[in-house]
């Protein structure tokens, strides 16, 4: 029997954890990497004194980039190595790390904020997953979630080479427009749901560590300084030119 999408995914990503673990700890991918989060986690309308779930933590970096700003935070990942590693990272008495899948997610914990780092593109079922995790909101909680867009053609393109090239990219994993998760969102009765691009220069070296770092830590902040300038236009204007979408939602409290 051929192994399913998430098992694969689980595999690849054993095999790579050190090498991902890696991103982060390397100056131009790193400031990339924290925009990313930080772009993300803006879109909280409640950014402190929080419980946090991040799903698919990997090696756990989002709980220093918070650190100060979560009364809790648990991470999750269903790879094995990729925990290890979270957890000789990162030692906070407030942050804990757990191999587990999306469905094995203990029932009886609720979070105000479930954070998802280009999670939702490597699940096969996108709609079960979503309605589980709200189910781990408290009324009133948001998810939000950064994920890849197919808007902009040469992004399209460029991701399309990667999977051919790139022996630690998935092959499983897919893009979205702003419409699909919208109603991604709204469809796991998560109201105030709000989609917005993120990512225009700086997401290349927030997923590959281009070197040399003397040339690409310079290149990396201008990236993220072009970014940060770029988000404060309409969304309407710079969407279509994102290689990322935000998208958010909030559990309501008559469920």
């Amino acid at each position: 029997m051929n192994p399913s999408t998430a098992e694969r995914d689980r595999q690849l990503f054993n095999e790579i954890a050190d090498a991902y673990c890696r991103k982060d700890l390397y100056g131009p991918s790193r400031i990339a990497r924290r925009l990313r989060l930080e772009t993300t986690w803006r879109r909280l309308p409640a950014r402190r004194d929080v419980d946090v779930l991040e799903v698919g933590c990997g090696a756990g970096f989002a709980a220093s980039y918070l650190a100060g700003r979560y009364r809790r935070y648990v991470g999750v990942d269903h790879c094995e190595s990729l925990i290890e590693l979270a957890r000789a990272h990162h030692r906070f008495a407030n942050a804990r790390f757990e191999r587990a899948g999306v469905h094995e997610l203990s029932s009886t914990q609720r979070f105000d904020v479930i954070l998802l780092i280009g999670v939702l593109h490597h699940l096969a079922d996108l709609s079960g997953a979503l309605i589980r995790m709200v189910e781990l909101l408290r009324p009133g909680g948001w998810l939000v979630a950064n994920e890849p867009q197919r808007a902009n053609p040469v992004v399209r393109l460029l991701r399309a080479v990667r999977k051919r090239v790139d022996a630690e990219y998935s092959r499983d994993q897919r893009e979205f427009t702003a419409v699909e998760l919208f109603q991604a969102l709204k469809q796991a009765q998560l109201a105030d749901v709000q989609v917005c691009p993120q990512g225009w220069f700086s997401t290349p070296f927030a997923e590959v560590r281009l070197r040399p770092a003397l040339v690409t830590w310079p290149a990396a902040a201008l990236a993220c300084g072009l970014d940060r300038a770029i988000a404060r236009l309409p969304s309407c204007i710079t969407r279509w030119a994102s290689w990322n979408l935000v998208a958010a939602g909030r559990r309501t409290t008559n469920r």
